[in-house]
């Protein structure tokens, strides 16, 4: 039987445009991480997750200083 996929929003950080949202978010019960990924609506109401990329403090914080060198 599949294990549920279990995920929590702790913190909305920013809109990123086209439905892409910056959030720190914690996945089955872990620390949270920043979460870059694209989210919809079902037919349900229910948010769900699209395909994105979660990064820990510290990859956050060297793709945060890369960008304010460009």
């Amino acid at each position: 039987m599949a294990k549920e996929f279990k995920y929590e929003i702790k913190e909305h950080l920013a809109d990123l445009g086209n439905g892409k949202e910056l959030n720190l978010v914690s996945y089955g019960d872990r620390d949270a991480v920043y979460d870059i990924r694209s989210w919809f609506e079902s037919e349900d109401g229910v948010k769900q997750l699209g395909k994105g990329i979660t990064l820990k403090d510290e990859e956050f914080q060297t793709l945060k200083n890369f960008i304010i060198k460009l």
